[in-house]
C-alpha cells in the first residue's frame, strides 16, 4: 500500500515536470525554451525509474490481496499489462532524457532537432501506449477482483468505469493520464486499511468457547 503512494507521488510529479511544450522553431525562442525547460525535464527524468520499482512493489501487494487463485488467463493479462506499462514510462522517460543528451551538441539547429524528435517520441509513448496499458491494469483487476470476490463490489465498478474512461479518453484530454494515480492511491489505501484490520485481528485475544 505505501509503495502505491509512492508510485501515485513520483508519478504525478514526473508527469507534472516532463508535460513541457514542443520546442519552438528558431535558435532564439529554442535557446529560451530550452533554458525554462532543462531543469524540468531533469528532474522528472530523475523520477521515472523509482516511480516503476515503487510500481512494481505496488503490483506484488496487489496480486498478494487479489489473485492467490486467479486462472491463468486474468494472471497472465494483469502481470503482462504491469510489465508493459513500465516498460513504456521507462522508456518516455529514456526519450525525454534524450533532450538533455542533446545538450552536448555544439550546433542548436542539430541540439533542436534532437529536442524535437525526442519531444514527439515522448508524447507517443506515454499517451499511445503507457496509458492504454495502465487501463488494461486497472480492467485486469477488476476482473480478477470480481471473479475472486476479493475486492469491494464499488471498488470494481469504478476501476471498470476508469479503465474504459482511461483507455479511450486520453486521446481527447491528457489530464485523464493522471485517473490512474488517483486510482493507485485508493487501491493502496484499502491495502493498507486491509493490513491494519489484519494485524489488529491477530492482536486482539481468542473469545472463549461457550
Amino acid at each position: 500500500g505505501l509503495a502505491g503512494l509512492v508510485f501515485a507521488t513520483l508519478f504525478t510529479a514526473s508527469f507534472a515536470l516532463l508535460r513541457v511544450d514542443a520546442p519552438p522553431v528558431g535558435p532564439a525562442a529554442f535557446a529560451e525554451w530550452w533554458a525554462g525547460s532543462r531543469d524540468r525535464v531533469a528532474a522528472g527524468t530523475w523520477l521515472v525509474p523509482f516511480a516503476g520499482i515503487a510500481f512494481i512493489w505496488f503490483v506484488a501487494a496487489v496480486r498478494r490481496r487479489i489473485g492467490r487463485s486467479e486462472g491463468l488467463f486474468f494472471s497472465t493479462t494483469f502481470l503482462g499489462s504491469a510489465l508493459i506499462f513500465v516498460a513504456m514510462v521507462f522508456a518516455t522517460g529514456a526519450a525525454a532524457g534524450a533532450m538533455l543528451a542533446a545538450a552536448a551538441l555544439e550546433e542548436p539547429a542539430q541540439m533542436a532537432v534532437v529536442a524535437a524528435v525526442s519531444h514527439a517520441l515522448a508524447y507517443a509513448l506515454f499517451f499511445g501506449f503507457a496509458v492504454k496499458m495502465a487501463a488494461m491494469f486497472m480492467l485486469a483487476v477488476a476482473s480478477i477482483g470480481r471473479a475472486e470476490d476479493t475486492l469491494p463490489r464499488w471498488l470494481v465498478l469504478l476501476t471498470l468505469v476508469l479503465g474504459i474512461a482511461s483507455l479511450v479518453g486520453n486521446t481527447f484530454l491528457e489530464i485523464v493520464a493522471l485517473v490512474f494515480p488517483a486510482w493507485v492511491v485508493v487501491v493502496s489505501l484499502l491495502l493498507i486499511r486491509s493490513g491494519v484490520e489484519a494485524a489488529r485481528a491477530a492482536e486482539s485475544p481468542p473469545t472463549p468457547a461457550a
